[in-house]
């Protein structure tokens, strides 16, 4: 039987960056650093095949499985894909938080614990979404991709990161703003 194991929890991102910020610098840190890169590395490159194999950097096939107007054309394998991923991560994650006190690499575990729907939580999706469904690339298999030499890929990369730098850019100009009306309200 699995017993649970009391585990520290850190919540919110902020807290939550690569394992050097967590560590003082020494021969140590370095080693625990240098490990979480290369099973950074190994994780990336196993998630890779997967999609691989699965065909999923093709977004051809991806845009099958979204027409689900088109019965005939349809193709549910993307599917059988995610449901897979998300059971084997769903069980992963309660058995690995329930016999490590603490992760390998990092102070505490990063687990989101917040229930609060904010606008971006719910306009986020939507927009990603959107994305997806018009050019039928998903960020994972979209970075995959860029190394078949695709240029459809290459349009979608320039894509993300001006959308990655409009939200940074946006986040910034809101933070700008509500600190002056912080400061206006003195």
């Amino acid at each position: 039987m699995v017993r649970p194991v009391r585990n520290e929890v850190e919540e919110g991102s902020k807290a939550c960056d690569i394992a050097a910020a967590t560590c003082s610098p020494n021969e140590s840190c370095l080693r625990k650093t240098v490990m979480f890169y290369i099973i950074s590395l190994v994780s990336g490159f196993i998630f890779a095949i997967g999609l691989g194999l699965a065909n999923m950097t093709y977004p051809a096939k991806v845009l099958r499985f979204l027409s689900i107007t088109d019965l005939s054309s349809w193709d549910p394998s993307l599917g059988f894909v995610m449901g897979g991923g998300l059971v084997l991560t769903f069980i992963s994650f309660q058995l690995i938080l329930r016999l490590r006190a603490r992760p390998f690499f990092f102070g505490k575990y990063c687990v989101p614990t917040s229930r609060l729907i904010t606008p971006n939580l719910v306009v986020g999706p939507v927009i990603f979404g959107l994305g997806w469904g018009l050019a039928g690339i998903c960020p994972g298999p979209g970075i995959v991709g860029l190394v078949t030499g695709n240029p459809k890929i290459y349009v979608w990369f320039v894509g993300v990161v001006c959308g990655v730098y409009a939200e940074y850019a946006f986040g910034k100009f809101r933070a700008y703003r509500q600190a002056r009306a912080a400061k206006k309200a003195e």
